[in-house]
């Protein structure tokens, strides 16, 4: 994952995203889901395992 992102920044990129499956499709869902929906989903990940 570093060299991933040392390669994008010395390509100029302003985002890159790591190359797992899970994480691209994160990526993907970030850039078109609207900004509450993220925070809701962002609640729901934040939130100790357990309770």
């Amino acid at each position: 994952m570093a060299r991933q992102g040392f390669d994008a920044l010395m390509r100029g990129d302003r985002q890159v995203v790591a190359s797992s499956v899970m994480s691209k499709a994160m990526g993907t869902a970030l850039r078109v889901l609207p900004d509450p929906v993220k925070a809701a989903a962002s609640r729901l990940l934040s939130v100790p395992a357990g309770r």
